[in-house]
């Protein structure tokens, strides 16, 4: 194995936890008067717009996330399912939150991608709004990585294995010689997989889980267990870091 290719939203972001999950957590502690399946219906139209529009290649984490929030809560007005007091300020406060969240998740497992970073290409591929590359910037992260495939960017998306296969080329590697890294069976581990390339299934809290995870070579709980992978079932993974990282 000569390199890792990362998932960003669902599994660098949140170390697991699927966005639905993470947004609804935070709604719950902001006391918005809304069901849960209420609130995964306007999360569902929120992101269909946001992959459809894309955002500005400048826009930040903040801004994304709040641009996410602003779009369910129009879905949720527009359904009559929020009272007309509830706060304007509500949206801003969530992404706040949201944001601060993902900052300390990022910043906690800097560490452990620097020491992999060490000994294998890594790579982010991600289904995100054409500025994943501002935001890894912001986080102080986008150094670490060889490449960073944005879906908006390339005009690829999951569960499309192109978009993986733009990673590998950019890598200069074989799929045979990458393993990939994702919370989302689905988009993440079945098209890597149908290409030939190594999986480790993050399987953390989500609306959607499978019950059948064979197309997983190995699954894990957090991000912190894949050193412990590679120590015991890649014994012989190579250095393949270019010098432009």
């Amino acid at each position: 194995m000569k390199a890792i290719l990362f998932d960003f939203g669902g599994t660098l972001d949140t170390n697991g936890l699927h966005w639905s999950e993470k947004f609804w957590s935070v709604y719950q502690d902001y006391h918005v008067p809304i069901s849960k399946g209420e609130f995964e219906v306007a999360y569902v139209a929120a992101e269909s717009t946001m992959a459809i529009r894309g955002v500005a290649a400048s826009y930040d984490l903040l801004r994304t996330l709040k641009d996410q929030v602003d779009l369910q809560f129009e879905k949720l007005h527009k359904s009559n399912l929020l009272r007309s007091n509830v706060s304007s300020e509500l949206p801003s406060l969530i992404a706040r939150t949201c944001c601060k969240d993902v900052e300390k998740t990022v910043s906690d497992l800097r560490p452990l991608l620097l020491a992999l970073g060490r000994k294998l290409g890594l790579a982010l591929v991600s289904n995100f709004y054409g500025n994943l590359d501002t935001v890894c910037r912001e986080l102080e992260i986008a150094q670490i990585f060889n490449a960073i495939i944005d879906s908006a960017v390339v005009g690829i998306r999951k569960p499309d294995p192109r978009i993986f296969e733009t990673a590998l080329d950019g890598l200069h590697i074989a799929p045979s010689q990458a393993t990939v890294v994702g919370d989302s069976y689905e988009r993440d581990i079945v098209p890597a997989k149908s290409i030939g390339c190594a999986t480790i299934w993050l399987r953390g809290k989500s609306w959607q889980t499978p019950q059948v995870g064979d197309k997983a070579d190995f699954i894990v709980n957090r991000l912190e267990e894949i050193p412990e992978i590679l120590k015991i079932y890649m014994p012989n993974s190579t250095s393949h870091r270019r010098e432009n990282a």
